[in-house]
């Protein structure tokens, strides 16, 4: 039976990281912020990114614990603005969409709500995904297997039938460990080969 499904990570493949170590960084680094947030940050990561904290209740502990020099919607705006699609990946998306209309598409992501519908909107990804299976609305992060049972779940994918993309080793494995195919692309550090020879190798040409 050919491929149903094909998801991909948005941070790492479908564009730059949202709020990874290096935009936390330049954060920090922008507002003159104590390199002690990113031990803040690390202790809620996991709350903020499976949708128990709110991007406001995230800032509270990780930013504006303390007075600031700055406002919340300066630093909220600095955010947002750390994200850029990456415009060859998706032309390759939309061309699988075109070609192929009965081919189920989705994302498989670790994101905060407002940061995930930010990008899903600043990606133009509405017209080109059929399910976004994210973190911050599943209840649980990659690389945690339950992750990409939910996110199959929700999809009403079969994990033989699926194919993901990921820029992280780790989440590679853990998607291979429940039965899905999962290919390694770093978007911003490997050709955009990679991507269109995987999808050909399994019977999907994008090019």
């Amino acid at each position: 039976m050919p491929l149903t499904h094909v998801f991909f990570d948005i941070g790492g493949v479908l564009g730059t990281n949202g709020w990874s170590a290096a935009q936390r960084t330049a954060a920090m680094q922008r507002f003159g912020i104590e390199p002690e947030m990113e031990t803040r940050h690390l202790a809620v990561t996991v709350a903020f990114e499976s949708g128990q904290l709110t991007l406001d209740a995230y800032l509270d502990v990780v930013v504006f614990d303390r007075p600031r020099a700055f406002s919340r919607a300066d630093f909220e705006a600095f955010v947002l603005a750390q994200s850029a699609p990456f415009r060859p990946v998706l032309d390759v998306v939309r061309s699988l969409r075109q070609r192929y209309p009965d081919l189920r598409l989705g994302t498989m992501n670790n994101e905060s709500d407002r940061l995930n519908r930010h990008r899903i909107e600043t990606f133009g990804l509405t017209g080109l995904m059929d399910v976004f299976a994210s973190s911050c609305w599943l209840g649980a992060v990659k690389p945690d297997p339950v992750f990409f049972r939910r996110a199959l779940g929700v999809a009403g994918a079969d994990a033989a039938h699926s194919l993901f993309f990921d820029d992280r080793e780790a989440n590679v494995e853990a998607a291979r460990s429940v039965g899905l195919d999962a290919v390694r692309f770093d978007a911003a550090n490997v050709p955009l080969a990679v991507l269109t020879e995987a999808l050909a190798a399994r019977g999907l040409s994008a090019v």
